[in-house]
C-alpha cells in the first residue's frame, strides 16, 4: 500500500474510534435506599438523618434521582432533597447549595425527579436534608447519585 493511502486509511480508523474513546461507563450509587423509610408530613430531617453522600471527585456533572411515594390520595405539596458540596463526609458546606424540588403526585403513586448537577470543583456531594412540604408522610424515599466514569483519551506519537 502506497504512503498516502496509508495515512488515508489510519486517519479514517483514528476518526471513527474517537468517539468510543470518549465514553465512559456509568455507576449508581444509593444514597437512601427506599423501603419502609418516611418522613412525616410538614417536617425537616436534617443530617444524622438524610445523610448519605458520594465522592464525585472525578466526575462532572452528576444525576441525582430522587423518589418517594406519599402515604395518602389527593395530596398536594412538594418534597425538597438539599445536598451540600465539599471536599469530604466531614467537610461540606454548612447550609446546602443545591436543592431537587419534586411535586407530589395527588394519586398516591411514586413521585420521582432527576436533576443534573454540575460539580465541577466539588470534591464529594452529601444529602444534608429531606423537607416534606406535604400534610402527610412520603415512604419509600430513594436518592441515587449517578456518576459518568471520566473518559479516557491518549494520543500517544
Amino acid at each position: 500500500m502506497k504512503l498516502p493511502h496509508l495515512l488515508l486509511a489510519l486517519a479514517a480508523l483514528a476518526a471513527s474510534t474517537l468517539p468510543m474513546l470518549g465514553q465512559g461507563s456509568f455507576d449508581s450509587v444509593t444514597l437512601v435506599n427506599g423501603g419502609t423509610n418516611y418522613v412525616a408530613g410538614s417536617t425537616t430531617i436534617t443530617a444524622g438523618t438524610a445523610s448519605g453522600g458520594v465522592s464525585v471527585a472525578r466526575t462532572d456533572p452528576v444525576g441525582l434521582l430522587v423518589s418517594f411515594t406519599p402515604v395518602a390520595t389527593n395530596v398536594t405539596g412538594q418534597v425538597v432533597f438539599t445536598f451540600a458540596k465539599g471536599l469530604s463526609d466531614s467537610e461540606v458546606e454548612t447550609a446546602g447549595s443545591v436543592t431537587v424540588t419534586v411535586a407530589t403526585q395527588t394519586n398516591a403513586a411514586p413521585s420521582r425527579a432527576f436533576a443534573e448537577v454540575d460539580v465541577g470543583g466539588v470534591a464529594y456531594l452529601k444529602l444534608v436534608s429531606i423537607a416534606n412540604g406535604c400534610s402527610v408522610a412520603v415512604t419509600n424515599v430513594t436518592v441515587k447519585a449517578i456518576r459518568k466514569s471520566p473518559a479516557v483519551l491518549s494520543l500517544t506519537r
